[in-house]
């Protein structure tokens, strides 16, 4: 991580993480996740001057980066087997059977790509104050179970596939409604909203029905016959 600041008005920070994640296999346990931030505080600039005795704080800020999840069960990335009893010459034998998860070797991280830019105010000597992000996500190489056809031998797979993007709103204002020697009033207010939709899913520009995943809708779509009389 690098930090740089000059005249505490503009701010710096670079960051490189290199992470390694036991759940997947040895093919692909390491992931690399850059980012980049800037901050400029605009209140200490010299023609916020006539405005200090209103203006407490006032910094905006924007980010990129990529960022990592790895958020499967151990194990998942195998071909496991189970233990089951089977009758056999009048005998009861130990029988070994592979489970219905095919495993994936190749199986990596799942990656984001995010964008975010907010502003963090503080007014009337910080009685009012808050902050407001706007941001938008990419995300790729999802880590997603897949149904396969029982022709395979499987039903499942965990396997990286599609894209999904999310932009939203994030509001935070924070009230100091009365300040006295033995009593405080205080009050948090939140707002935000997010909106996702599949952009792609195996690169063919085709949907997955099976699965329920189509280009242009939100993950975990209501898909149903409709219902009429």
């Amino acid at each position: 991580r690098i930090n740089y600041a000059y005249d505490s008005r503009y701010l710096f920070t670079a960051t490189v993480r290199r992470d390694g994640a036991s759940v997947f296999s040895k093919n692909k346990k390491y992931g690399v996740f850059p980012s980049v931030a800037a901050a400029w505080n605009i209140h200490n600039e010299s023609f916020m001057n006539g405005a200090k005795d209103v203006v407490d704080n006032l910094k905006w800020r924007v980010s990129y980066g990529i960022s990592g999840n790895e958020a499967i069960g151990i194990y998942q990335t195998l071909s496991l087997m189970d233990a089951s009893t089977i009758a056999l010459n009048g005998l009861s034998n130990t029988a070994l059977n592979i489970r219905t998860r095919m495993g994936n070797d190749n199986l990596e991280w799942e990656k984001t790509k995010g964008l975010n830019t907010g502003i963090d105010f503080g007014l009337f000597k910080n009685r009012l104050s808050g902050s407001i992000d706007v941001y938008k996500t990419n995300s790729y190489d999802m880590l997603l179970l897949q149904r396969l056809p029982r022709l395979t031998g499987f039903a499942e797979v965990f396997s990286n596939l599609g894209k999904v993007s999310n932009t939203g709103i994030d509001l935070t204002l924070n009230t100091k409604n009365i300040v006295k020697n033995d009593f405080n009033w205080s009050s948090t207010l939140v707002f935000s909203r997010n909106k996702n939709k599949i952009v792609e899913v195996y690169g063919d520009g085709k949907e997955d029905l099976g699965n329920r995943w189509f280009i242009g809708h939100p993950l975990g779509v209501i898909y149903d016959f409709t219902k009429v009389g």
